[in-house]
């Protein structure tokens, strides 16, 4: 073993030499914080399948979110790119001329992970923010959409309420049969999802050793949060729950000068919590409830059944577009289960096998160059830059009205998403659309970060107007700080902006 690592360490030092790179190229992989690092690169002309530059484009490395990549295509290719979910509302059992349901009111989950929220009710796309909600947690920044993430469950209510029905004697059920609840990421991943099952908790300072001020969203009556926040002179946040999920703690300071922070605690039970939200919003109604408890029916049933209600999604894209926009993991690790649902199968794993037999059957990836362990980067997912170059060729020879959406939703260097912030004084600018990846680990003997992992995958146009697919991954940058990953980024931004300017 000794021996095969020494082999393998000694190949990539050979490989990762950078001598018939341009200078301008070089220039950036030689700084001093890369000198212990990996680096790939891969640009080709997709037009004439002619390779412009490549480094170790062979080698496995980590792309850590230029996983989602991979994800998307395949869910994309199961459903269509203009396939919506369509949640439907079944009402089982008689209304009578008093508008009394003598029966049940049955939610059927259908793995809609936006559900409304973010602005989709009625709507064609999907709101989003340059660092998500989801990632609150681990990274600075992240904000909210201003879209209220119940108003899928408000627009049912008030289908609900117009059909006549002004009194449920019996049961409201939520349906999430269609594949097993799944946890990644501290997430839970289910059939029926209300805010990326996530609860908002937005803090703000006061005057100093004054409690701060907490706001909760989405909210249900059920459910509380409980304030044990002080403003002080630096910001520690810290969140527990009960067993039920439902009474949550919130501890610890935020610094007097600090702008609003984000929080995020999962939701436990997602079911349980749409229930209510459900039941909540009917009783806004006016729909007056008498509640006895009853089974769900065999799925059979809803096929002599029209929906009395439902809720119809935007275009698949447009969930595509949330996922690689902002590098979303939520949506990116929903995909495995969508995939397996859409198969008649219900889990994870299921999901994950149908997502190699895209890569191999219809991306032609072969099965040596790709190993993921979930669908949105995690650290035991490899590809070499080889396999990222034949997805980027998959798109580029898709029907041109698919490609093109592809490549809008893509983060775009300069403008939107991950790359917002990034290279804004090249030419560049508005000119490449990419995918972004970042990993990194807490380093316990520094107490500092390891850059596990960035990447940027994606497109440009040359001069004559052909499209140029690149690859860039560097992985094992010791760091000190989230900054010096920020740096990376705009590294690998500047090597985009310098192969678009050639």
């Amino acid at each position: 073993m000794k021996k095969i690592l020494l082999t393998v360490l000694s190949l990539i030092a050979i490989n990762n030499s950078s001598a018939s790179l341009p200078v301008n190229i070089t220039n950036i992989i030689n700084q001093a914080r890369y000198a212990h690092s990996v680096w790939a690169l891969y640009v080709k002309n997709l037009a004439s399948q002619q390779d412009k530059l490549t480094l170790n484009e062979n080698l496995l490395i980590r792309p850590a979110s230029g996983s989602k990549l991979f994800s998307v295509a395949a869910l994309l290719d199961a459903y269509g790119f203009n396939a919506r979910f369509n949640t439907p509302v079944y009402a089982l059992g008689s209304i009578d001329s008093q508008g009394v349901l003598h029966g049940n009111l049955i939610l059927v989950g259908q793995g809609d992970f936006v559900f409304g929220g973010r602005g989709a009710v009625n709507g064609n796309t999907i709101a989003y923010t340059a660092i998500d909600h989801v990632d609150a947690n681990a990274v600075p920044g992240a904000s909210l959409t201003p879209e209220d993430p119940l108003a899928g469950i408000q627009s049912l209510a008030k289908q609900i309420k117009q059909t006549g029905i002004n009194t449920i004697d019996g049961d409201v059920l939520i349906d999430t049969r269609l594949f097993d609840n799944a946890v990644h990421r501290e997430s839970v991943l289910s059939p029926i999802v209300i805010n990326e099952n996530l609860i908002d908790i937005s803090i703000s300072a006061r005057a100093m050793g004054q409690a701060a001020e907490i706001n909760w969203r989405p909210q249900i009556k059920t459910m509380k949060v409980i304030n044990h926040v002080v403003t002080g002179s630096k910001t520690a946040i810290s969140i527990h729950a009960d067993s039920s999920g439902m009474q949550i703690e919130v501890k610890g300071s935020v610094a007097a000068n600090a702008q609003s922070i984000l929080r995020t605690y999962p939701i436990k039970d997602p079911s349980a919590f749409v229930r209510t939200a459900l039941i909540e919003a009917l009783t806004q109604q006016g729909v007056v409830m008498h509640l006895q408890a009853a089974q769900l029916p065999q799925p059979r049933h809803y096929q002599q059944l029209n929906p009395i209600a439902h809720l119809l999604s935007p275009p698949m894209i447009e969930y595509a577009k949330l996922i690689l926009k902002v590098s979303q993991n939520f949506g990116a690790n929903m995909i495995p289960v969508l995939l397996a649902s859409h198969h008649g199968k219900k889990t994870y794993d299921d999901g994950m096998h149908d997502l190699s037999q895209f890569f191999v059957n219809k991306v032609h990836i072969p099965a040596n160059q790709i190993s993921f362990g979930d669908a949105a980067g995690g650290n035991g997912n490899y590809v070499t830059p080889m396999a990222c170059m034949q997805l980027l060729t998959y798109f580029y020879q898709l029907p041109a009205e698919d490609f093109a959406k592809i490549i809008y939703a893509l983060p775009i260097l300069g403008v939107d998403g991950s790359l917002a912030s990034v290279a804004q004084n090249t030419a560049a600018k508005g000119k490449v659309f990419a995918k972004t990846g970042t990993n990194a680990e807490m380093n316990a003997l520094t107490e500092g970060i390891f850059l596990d992992a960035k990447s940027l995958t994606g497109y440009y146009k040359n001069k004559e107007g052909q499209w140029q697919g690149f690859v860039i991954v560097v992985n094992s940058v010791p760091i000190a700080q989230i900054a010096d990953a920020l740096a990376t980024g705009n590294d690998m931004g500047e090597m985009a902006a310098r192969f678009y300017g050639d």
